[in-house]
């Protein structure tokens, strides 16, 4: 897609402005979404005709460590072992059969 001198021109005195979008526009008497539509039309030309700078990478992704145990999971696990160690007293004081 090839842009015309124009809006590279327009592109290039934002950029050196040091002004937002919308106040370039306002001074340039542009529409802020016509300029950046613009903008964007731009970017997409100079990646194009550089060849593309991004490419994709293959990466491995190593298994997480075990997630932390939230206030509940505690909870329940300190229950259960009230209850483990409540039920071994029981059967001692249980008379045998």
């Amino acid at each position: 897609m090839k842009i015309n001198a124009q809006w590279r021109r327009h592109v290039e005195a934002w950029r050196e402005s040091g002004l937002s979008q919308a106040d370039y526009c306002r001074s340039a008497n542009l529409i802020p979404k016509l300029f950046h539509y613009g903008t964007r039309r731009v970017q997409d030309d100079l990646t194009l005709s550089m060849g593309s700078p991004l490419e994709l990478i293959a990466v491995q992704v190593a298994p997480s460590a075990p997630l932390a145990t939230t206030r509940s999971q505690r909870n329940n696990s300190q229950v259960s072992a009230r209850c483990s160690a409540a039920e071994k007293i029981l059967e001692t004081e249980r008379p045998a059969k």
